[in-house]
């Protein structure tokens, strides 16, 4: 399998595992420890016990706020060098109006070893920021 092809199944997963709240699958696209980054806070995890916890709470928050739609908008990846990817990744949420009320990107840290591809850490930020790397991914590429 190619890194390209990797990448892309990662972000499957990742996607689909929100998508159906699924804590097991979503903490399984982590490598530890990891840190998850937002314009408020940042959490440094080392223990899977840790990322269990800040899975929830994402989750929770998901349907707190009545979410009836994920989807990635755009995404694109760079390669930092022999097992390290870097990805950008525009979010969108959609509560049960059809309504936008999250709109953000995200910078994605990817690690290849030992035939597992995950991610090492996450920053959101506004889309202001959201950048377009060298390699591009399919959106379709994502739902199959």
């Amino acid at each position: 399998m190619t890194d390209h092809q990797a990448i892309t199944n990662l972000f499957a997963s990742y996607l689909a595992a929100f998508k159906r709240a699924d804590k097991a699958a979503i903490s399984n696209t982590y490598f530890l420890p990891c840190s998850l980054s937002t314009p408020t806070e940042v959490k440094f995890i080392r223990q899977s016990m840790e990322l269990d916890e800040v899975i929830t709470e994402i989750l929770k928050q998901i349907e707190q706020s009545q979410t009836q739609n994920i989807d990635i908008c755009s995404l694109s990846y760079e390669q930092l060098n022999t097992n390290q990817y870097i990805a950008c990744a525009h979010w969108q949420f959609k509560n049960h109006d059809k309504q936008i009320f999250a709109d953000f990107c995200a910078f994605y840290h990817i690690e290849i070893k030992q035939d597992k591809v995950a991610f090492r850490h996450v920053i959101s930020h506004e889309n202001d920021q959201l950048k377009t790397f060298v390699n591009t991914i399919e959106i379709t590429d994502l739902y199959k």
